[in-house]
């Protein structure tokens, strides 16, 4: 392990020009005990009968918590072909940037997916603001499940739209690499891909149950050095998926994305508990 990635949580606290309030959720998020603070288990009862309305297939809402909390990710849900179609026109007429500059204008089509420029990933950021029937999905859909995992009333953090193509694959890429995520005390992701991901696609992978791992071995080592061993290593799950196919996630759990020999995209829409936008993956 390196010795910065071990002294990460110090250097994050006294270091980081962001504000203190997001430093101290830094540093005490990896602890369950801050974590737990305020946790209001009756959200789960708000869950019996609810439709999901946009989703064609998926186990029922109070299932999705349980499985969340157990593996720290959910079995797969897919979204109606009409809403997969709407996904698909929001993409083609929203412009996506550079995501490593967040400059550049870009469009991008899903039925020819090809990479307008020598970067390998773009987004659009936060593109429920201006579209009413995916702010309604993530607010009156998506959030209650969101509210009972995380035993508050959440709020949507964030929502992106990521395409990634192929690097150069030449030098170590963080991306690339297991690590957790800690953008608030509480938060939970929930993902879907816009395009069909198979072991060519760079498909998403989680440690299954590291969110509950060793307290101390996990306050010290949010990035795992690869090859994995022992329990982590036997543990990870690959999660491939059909365009339309998505899975919730919370992201204290070792995850990564793999590197793409083919393009991929995927929505993304995180849920949180604090006032703080906790911003974007790293």
């Amino acid at each position: 392990m390196k010795l910065k990635h071990f002294l990460e949580p110090f250097t994050e606290l006294i270091l980081s020009k962001t504000s203190f309030s997001y430093r101290k959720m830094r540093f005490f998020g990896r602890l369950p005990f801050f974590r737990n603070i305020g946790f209001d288990s009756s959200y789960e009862s708000r869950l019996v009968n609810r439709e999901l309305i946009d989703i064609a297939e998926s186990a029922p809402s109070s299932d999705i918590v349980k499985e969340i909390s157990a593996n720290g990710y959910s079995s797969p849900i897919c979204i109606t072909s009409d809403f997969l179609l709407y996904l698909e026109q929001l993409v083609s007429s929203t412009p996506f940037v550079n995501l490593k500059t967040g400059e550049g204008k870009y469009f991008l089509d899903l039925q020819n997916l090809t990479n307008p420029s020598d970067a390998y990933l773009y987004n659009l950021d936060n593109p429920h603001v201006n579209n009413v029937r995916l702010n309604q999905f993530a607010e009156n859909v998506i959030k209650p499940i969101a509210d009972a995992y995380l035993g508050a009333e959440s709020k949507v953090l964030n929502t992106q739209i990521w395409a990634t193509f192929t690097d150069d694959g030449s030098t170590y890429n963080p991306d690339f690499g297991f690590h957790y995520d800690l953008d608030d005390y509480r938060f939970l992701k929930l993902f879907i891909y816009l395009t069909d991901v198979d072991d060519a696609s760079g498909p998403h992978q989680i440690i299954e149950k590291s969110h509950k791992g060793n307290i101390l071995f996990r306050f010290f080592n949010r990035r795992l050095v690869e090859p994995l061993s022992g329990a982590y290593g036997s543990n990870v799950k690959v999660m491939l998926g059909k365009k339309g196919e998505g899975f919730f996630e919370d992201t204290l759990c070792y995850h990564k994305g793999t590197r793409p020999l083919k393009p991929r995209m995927i929505l993304q829409i995180q849920y949180g508990i604090s006032e703080f936008n906790a911003g974007k993956e790293d």
